[in-house]
């Protein structure tokens, strides 16, 4: 990371969230619930003021990315940004399970996770409706935008800083049993979408990839889904 940006992965049950520090905190995604302790606890050990989060970015509306939404803004005061494709679903409270794209995927909704969504949910009204394309950070001083690239669900959105790291939210995926190594995700709303979306990624300078789940990895990791990387 560039001198002037730090970062912080939390882990929050089945979903990661990132903490970007700049001149303030842009806080990724929300979690899954019922491990707020774990984000309350992760931020004291790194001596984070909560009130220092200023904007939540929400990479997409489904259920594991919004769980802790309602005590994270209670807790920070921050606003909740989402793009415009999406912010319908958080204020009516309507909820989505992307269907599964490749045999796996198909499997795993059928299995694993049916029944995983949470019965109940909590409207929020975002603060900022992103309507365009690109959303620039300077404001929260932060070096970097926030970029459309539907695909995963319709509403889907990227956060790329300057130095590289691309936090893709669900476009892309590193850990079992979703996938055995990085690349695509196997769940989509808008398949039809996914290269056109990671070719804005690419051309908006992404090197290191921060998925919603699973860790980090260059790039040149997704050489056998993007070959144009080479």
């Amino acid at each position: 990371m560039a001198a002037s940006t730090s970062l912080l992965t939390i882990s929050l049950g089945i979903t990661n969230i990132y903490l970007i520090r700049g001149e303030s905190i842009v806080l990724v995604d929300g979690g899954d619930k019922g491990k707020f302790t774990s984000f309350c606890k992760a931020l004291e050990k790194n001596s984070i003021d909560p009130k220092e989060i200023n904007l939540i970015v929400l990479t997409h509306t489904h259920w594991d990315h919004t769980g802790h939404l309602a005590e994270i803004v209670k807790l920070t005061g921050a606003k909740i940004l989402v793009h415009a494709e999406e912010s319908e679903r958080l204020s009516q409270d309507i909820a989505v399970t992307p269907p599964g794209i490749t045999g796996w995927g198909w499997f795993l909704v059928k299995t694993l996770l049916k029944g995983r969504m949470p019965s109940e949910f909590t409207k929020y009204h975002a603060d900022i409706v992103m309507e365009g394309e690109d959303y620039s950070l300077a404001d929260w001083g932060i070096e970097g935008k926030i970029i459309h690239t539907p695909g995963h669900s319709p509403g889907s959105i990227s956060v790329v800083l300057e130095d590289g790291a691309a936090f893709v939210g669900d476009m892309a995926m590193n850990i079992f049993p979703l996938r055995l190594s990085p690349g695509m995700p196997i769940f989509a709303e808008c398949p039809e979408k996914i290269t056109a979306s990671w070719d804005r990624i690419l051309s908006a300078g992404a090197k290191q990839i921060y998925p919603a789940h699973g860790k980090n990895f260059p790039i040149e990791k997704l050489k056998r889904d993007l070959p144009k990387i080479y």
